[in-house]
């Protein structure tokens, strides 16, 4: 595997370690369920004298799980489209540095005004930072990156931010943050390391496709120089540049354009099913429930909370090594070893769920299944789920065909997390364990579409990855070997072949 310049390791340190504040916020919800639990008890009764039974948090949790999903719909629809427009670092850095350090505020304030509003205002907003975080941020990162290492540097953000979620697990333990009195000291704590974000990443430039694919070739050539290394040819990745643009035929392509286009559309599918994946899976179980349904199985909320600090330790090496992976062994055989693993968490949980109806109470069956599914939940985590979309739109997608993609996949991926933890809220008083069964024969289905229809894509450009998909669509005529003489204005220049 290619060595990464010295820049280009900065630059994932920067956004990988300092740049993982809006994961810590966003773990908040699930890992200081309790605490949160009892502040929004205490603050309904307060301002409405309604006090909560379990049933009342339980849909206090679920909204605030909503509340994230509508911002991050928001920022898909009117923010997401303009990476093609305003660039991908103005949005992956400003922007969501901006969100999240409005989030964080607001949630300072909830405590001391005993607000419940202020906090959900502050969820709104620490979605809307979310879809920045895991599309544009990962994808201009890919962008930087040479076509050998894009996978793993597109990985290593998300290894490196887990790292962070390891070390702020502790923060939230009741021993320190995570209790009645000291919780707005986790926000305190984000807010503090987004303005450390933000003054780092002030020397890293704009993605070098986008600057090379608006006109202006100075400024792609010095990124380049910076990203690839001293020995880096750049005229070859200027060609290479330009055959990924000409898959497209405009500098901005539409998502009625992505449909008419058979390699894309065929790319579209594949990006759809694994952006939903986690949302109907056992990452969407254990982000909203993974710590009450321990409880429910036999844990206390101490012991749910050690296990899985525990476990996630435990799973560091893999974290590690995935990035590698990814361009040793192929994306391929990792995706969907993952999802298998998927499955069986979430079968784990239906046979827990249904053990703990049957006996009417937790029982040690209950306890061992509620820890193998912490244990499955973490190894899919730490073999990146929830980034497998992201890998694919860089690997699949030309540059021009990006905000499109990735606003449909997050936008689908959002109205069904929405419907999942509706589903889920609503359901499963009325159901009981039969609410999961849904869950599982979904993530078979997606699972047995990606056997069949994912190619292998690591290590090559993306213009090589357009010509497998389009092979694969039957296309009557291969794109490099079109007879005909194509002119493409980006910017200022004209591209011919």
């Amino acid at each position: 595997m290619e060595i990464p310049s010295k820049f280009l390791i900065f630059s994932l340190i920067v956004h990988g370690l300092f740049g993982a504040f809006g994961e810590i916020l966003d773990s908040m919800l699930n890992k200081m369920a309790t605490p949160l639990g009892n502040f929004y008890n205490e603050s309904i009764f307060l301002h409405y004298n309604i006090e909560l039974d379990s049933a009342g948090i339980q849909t206090c949790l679920s909204l605030m799980g909503n509340l994230k999903l509508i911002g991050s719909i928001f920022a898909v629809i009117f923010i997401l489209p303009k990476m093609d427009s305003w660039g991908r670092k103005p949005i992956a850095v400003y922007l969501r540095t901006a969100f999240s350090a409005v989030a964080a505020i607001l949630m300072i304030i909830s405590k001391f005004s005993n607000s419940f509003e202020f906090f959900g205002i502050g969820v709104l907003a620490m979605g809307a930072a979310l879809p920045l975080r895991t599309g544009i941020n990962k994808l201009y990162i890919s962008e930087c990156a040479p076509d050998s290492i894009r996978g793993f540097s597109t990985q290593s953000i998300a290894t490196l931010s887990q790292a962070v979620l390891l070390v702020s697990g502790v923060l939230m333990l009741p021993e320190t943050f995570g209790n009645d009195t000291f919780w707005y000291l986790v926000p305190a704590f984000v807010l503090s390391m987004a303005l450390l974000f933000l003054s780092m990443s002030f020397s890293i430039p704009e993605s070098p496709k986008f600057l090379s694919i608006n006109g202006n070739k100075k400024a792609a050539s010095d990124a380049i120089q910076k990203f690839h290394g001293e020995n880096v040819d750049i005229d070859n990745v200027l060609r290479k540049f330009d055959l990924e643009f000409l898959t497209t035929e405009s500098s901005h392509t539409t998502f009625r354009q992505l449909w008419a286009d058979p390699t894309l559309r065929d790319s579209l599918y594949l990006v759809f099913v694994t952006s939903l994946i986690p949302y109907f899976g056992l990452p969407q179980i254990f982000y909203l429930y993974g710590i009450p349904l321990k409880i429910r199985y036999g844990f206390t909320n101490e012991q749910a909370l050690y296990l899985d600090l525990i476990l996630s330790f435990l799973f560091v090496p893999i974290f590690f090594v995935i990035p590698y992976l990814y361009e040793r062994i192929g994306r391929r055989p990792i995706f969907l070893v993952t999802n298998f693993l998927s499955v069986a968490g979430s079968i784990t949980v239906l046979i827990a769920q249904i053990l703990y109806r049957f006996y009417g109470a937790p029982s040690l069956f209950t306890i061992i299944l509620g820890a193998i599914f912490s244990f499955l939940f973490m190894l899919v985590n730490a073999m990146g789920a929830s980034i497998f979309y992201v890998i694919l739109i860089a690997d699949l997608l030309p540059a021009s065909a990006k905000a499109a993609t990735s606003q449909a996949a997050l936008l689908s991926a959002s109205i069904s997390a929405i419907i999942a933890n509706f589903v889920y809220a609503i359901l499963e008083p009325i159901l009981g364990s039969a609410v999961f069964v849904p869950f599982v024969l979904i993530q078979i289905i997606f699972v047995f579409y990606c056997y069949r229809n994912l190619p292998e894509t690591k290590q090559k450009a993306v213009y090589e990855n357009y010509e497998v998909m389009r092979s694969r669509s039957n296309s009557i005529v291969p794109l490099l070997s079109k007879s005909r003489r194509v002119t493409l204005s980006y910017g200022t220049r004209g591209v011919f072949i």
